[in-house]
């Protein structure tokens, strides 16, 4: 599989996924998220649970607060690829990591920070939300101060 084919099948997977949050819970495996506070920990709830729909304002809100969090090094790339997976998807660890062309353990590895992956194995989990791995500042002011230069 090309990776042209396999964009095309992420991008199918998510318009589906999302077609899914639209509607009632079903049986299929797939949940609607789980929604945090940005600041909150992860609940221990399993993905197949029924829990609330969130709206896609809400969506792009979850989506930049676990960015942002990311970015300032609050949380590590472990936490916020479950807070995305199960929040922004509701998906199960074997059937993100068939959607993304990895294993099941590479995705728990990654979201329990116990081993060191390639830049590429983390951009093909990242992918999915736009997100790749890139150089940022260390220093939270230096980064805040990038951040703001690049807004004006």
């Amino acid at each position: 599989m090309t990776d042209k084919d396999r964009d095309g099948d992420i991008k199918k997977n998510i318009a589906r996924l999302r077609e899914q949050n639209r509607q009632p819970y079903s049986t299929s495996g797939v949940a609607a998220p789980l929604l945090h506070a940005p600041e909150e920990k992860l609940l221990r709830a399993r993905v197949t649970e029924n829990i609330e729909k969130i709206d896609t304002a809400e969506r792009n809100a979850l989506m930049n607060a676990i960015s942002l969090q990311l970015l300032m090094g609050n949380i590590t790339q472990g936490e916020a690829l479950k807070r995305m997976r199960i929040n922004l998807v509701g998906m199960k660890q074997d059937a993100y990591a068939q959607l993304v062309g990895v294993s099941r353990k590479t995705i728990s590895d990654i979201e329990n920070n116990k081993i060191n992956n390639s830049i590429e194995t983390l951009n093909k989990v990242f992918k999915p939300f736009g997100l790749q791995l890139g150089l940022i500042p260390t220093s939270p002011q230096r980064l805040i101060s990038l951040l703001n230069s690049a807004e004006k």
